[in-house]
């Protein structure tokens, strides 16, 4: 819920201590048991999930839902997460781990957990490193391996169970060209193709036939040659071959071997089907493999949806399936987790949520994949009434976060997203602008359709019926209106159609489509403007038109003296304004115009000061709001009002109980007063009770109410001033 309000000041949201980082491609990444880690293309890391023993190396106390810098470190060329330790290897050869250190796992000589980046002693000519259950290993430039931390099932491979807290030579191998850590035991392949192992075997993940008896020195896998790659989960192991085709061994109870039985084998056997695997990624009991098409497939358990189906009705999977990702050259698993790196360097997680590890902040579970990374050179944003945002890229990949609740998100069993998620809607189009009402929104591209989906029970998606949609979506009057202005409001949809009339469906029991009635609309109908159309704008219970000259009409609920003080309309009225209008912004029960001598005037409801006068006395006559400079653009959401001014400042005016003023307070304001933290805005949007501006860097930065992680943080806490939407 959201953080309570006391005497006008907003106490600890909550959020997360890490800022949120300006997006970098990420190169490798990797899964520990709560957590997940990057190596971003300029060598710095970046961690997310439980904070327990420091494992973010953030240096803080709190878990983090959305990637936080690992404290000195820039230069890493390699990571690899353990279940509650990370290390990573430095061009140099050095070595750094972070986190839990109970049995010496860091290799700092200690057993004190570190917060930060801590230097192994006695190794600099590292090449790989590899974390286990409590126990590192890495690979050196003589190809010889070295491992340090817990030996209780001999996985140090010096023929001992005495725990070491610096690295110690594992003895008896050939030389070593990769090394594959797993829970409590270890395999390294030789550079001839052939694979070693040893440690704990009790599922047979030694791979020498038999299970039981740990295996305290290596010891070759038989009926294995030719391997290309290694990868080990908590207790099994799989070789990726050059043909494409995969052989695993260990733990199968789950079905995390691939080969339609769920029976644990101590010899390899082969994955069922799967001849074009690139790269594989095993967890606790689940095992996924990246494709040369870029799709992945995974087998194994799926309890917390980690085989990214969509579908957890089936508790596991003894052959591949595949997930709903694409695009994917690189695979990480964590115990109930998987993560996926694609080729242009973003990331997509799914499975438990538990901790923050997929970087969602909504600690529940994702079962279909969704991205960590954010949007990036933004061009268009909206703020949906219902607890929702978007963000549209120049490229035309489309962003949202927040509810979910009538397939906002265009997902069918995702929850509420605290954090972006990238959005596909079928037909596709590129788009040019997003726009967003109560629950639904829309597309619209340069000379395409107008693609709608989400709530539909007033037929405010106007394609003739009034079934919701969320990734099949809805083509608003069945075509014919390519890359007209439209507008939403709380349930209605209105564009520019031909001879600029103004088609509108939706809710219409205050009159808001224009047409002359009250009754709902599930197909466009013409609003009945006295004159061609500009420019139209829709609100909770009105709409609002600019004429070819330039006035303003209005139509709607009259309840607060809004239309004037003439009673609710159902077609145009004419607004009683100084000069000719440029843009409306419109509240439950008050009206803004935004003239075109850049003063603005409010109408209507004041209960909150929303029509920014300096009273709460309301009027059915516009009123001027002192601004310090001239308006560009006006945006309102339930009961506050925002201004982007000629300076590119931005200021709002109207209730602020949930923080809508973005100036650090929970007070009400009646007059504008500028939003905090914000530089070089160039555009803005508010709806219910939040706000977003899209900024010069095209960055988006979000406030308010957050109940649905509508502010995109990552948290579900109320914000108070401007902050960043989570990003990679």
């Amino acid at each position: 819920g959201d953080a309570s309000v006391v005497d006008g000041e907003i106490p600890d949201s909550g959020k997360p201590d890490a800022p949120v980082l300006p997006y970098v491609p990420a190169i490798q990444i990797t899964a520990g048991g709560a957590s997940t880690c990057a190596l971003r293309k300029d060598g710095t890391v970046t961690c997310w999930g439980t904070q327990d023993n420091g494992r973010l190396g953030d240096g803080k106390s709190r878990d983090s839902s959305i990637p936080s810098l690992v404290t000195g470190l820039n230069d890493a060329a390699q990571i690899s997460a353990g279940d509650s330790h990370v290390c990573a290897v430095r061009p140099s050869g050095d070595v750094v781990c972070w986190g839990y250190n109970n049995d010496g796992q860091i290799g700092d000589g200690t057993q004190n957990d570190a917060t930060t980046s801590k230097t192994v002693q006695g190794i600099s000519d590292a090449t790989q490193v590899g974390g286990g259950s409590n126990y590192t290993c890495a690979l050196k430039k003589g190809a010889g391996v070295v491992c340090w931390g817990n030996n209780g099932s001999g996985q140090l491979g010096d023929g001992t169970n005495n725990k070491h807290l610096t690295p110690n030579d594992v003895t008896g191998l050939p030389p070593i060209a990769q090394i594959a850590v797993g829970g409590f035991h270890t395999c390294a392949l030789t550079k001839t193709g052939d694979v070693w192992c040893w440690g704990e075997n009790g599922e047979g993940q030694v791979g020498t036939n038999t299970k039981g008896n740990d295996v305290l020195v290596p010891t070759q896998v038989m009926g294995l040659s030719g391997v290309q790659s290694l990868a080990s989960g908590r207790q099994h192991t799989c070789a990726l071959f050059s043909t494409g085709q995969v052989k695993c061994w260990g733990v199968g109870g789950a079905g995390s071997l691939g080969n339609s039985a769920s029976s644990s084998s101590a010899s390899p056997v082969s994955v069922f089907n799967l001849t074009d695997a690139t790269a594989l990624g095993l967890g606790g009991l689940h095992t996924c493999a990246a494709q040369k098409s870029g799709a992945v497939s995974c087998w194994g358990s799926n309890s917390w949806g980690q085989l990214g189906t969509s579908d957890t009705s089936i508790d596991s999977i003894n052959v591949p399936t595949t997930a709903k990702v694409s695009g994917i050259v690189e695979i990480a698993s964590g115990y109930r987790h998987t993560c996926a790196r694609s080729a242009d360097g973003h990331i997509w997680c799914w499975g438990s949520d538990r901790d923050a590890r997929l970087g969602l902040g909504s600690n529940i579970y994702a079962p279909t994949p969704v991205t960590v990374a954010g949007p990036k050179d933004v061009t268009s944003i909206a703020c949906g009434g219902d607890g929702f945002a978007c963000a549209l890229e120049s490229s035309g990949k489309l962003w949202c976060w927040g509810t979910n609740d009538n397939g906002e998100l265009a997902q069918n069993k995702t929850p509420a997203s605290g954090t972006p998620l990238t959005i596909t809607v079928m037909p596709t189009i590129t788009p040019t602008k997003v726009v967003a009402g109560g629950a639904h929104l829309c597309e619209v591209g340069a000379g395409t359709d107008i693609v709608c989906w989400g709530y539909n029970g007033s037929g405010q998606l106007g394609d003739g019926n009034n079934t919701n949609t969320n990734s099949s979506g809805a083509v608003f009057g069945g075509g014919g209106f390519g890359g007209v202005p439209t507008t939403l409001g709380y349930e209605h949809t209105c564009a520019l159609a031909g001879d600029a009339g103004l088609a509108c469906s939706g809710a219409n029991g205050s009159g808001q489509l224009g047409n002359g009635n009250n009754s709902a609309q599930n197909k466009p109908t013409f609003a009945q403007m006295p004159q061609a159309t500009l420019a139209a704008f829709g609100g909770g219970h009105h709409t609002c038109a600019v004429g070819a000259d330039n006035t303003g009409y209005c139509w709607g609920n009259d309840n607060y003296g809004e239309l004037g003080g003439g009673g609710s309309s159902s077609t145009p009225v004419q607004m009683k304004l100084p000069s000719g209008a440029q843009q409306f912004a419109m509240g439950y029960g008050h009206i803004c115009a935004l003239l075109q001598s850049s003063e603005v005037y409010c109408v209507g409801a004041n209960g909150g000061g929303q029509l920014g006068i300096g009273s709460t006395s309301s009027t059915s006559t516009p009123a001027k709001v002192t601004l310090p400079h001239g308006g560009k653009q006006i945006v309102s959401g339930d009961g506050h009002v925002c201004a982007l001014l000629a300076d590119s400042s931005v200021w709002c005016w109207g209730y602020g109980d949930r923080a809508q003023m973005g100036n650090g307070t929970n007070a009400n304001s009646l007059q504008p007063t500028k939003v905090s933290n914000l530089t070089g805005v160039l555009a803005i949007a508010a709806a219910g009770d939040h706000g977003c501006a899209l900024q010069s860097d095209k960055t988006v930065a979000c406030w308010g109410h957050n109940d649905t992680g509508q502010i995109g943080d990552g948290t579900r806490m109320v914000e108070p001033t401007p902050t960043p939407v989570a990003g990679f």
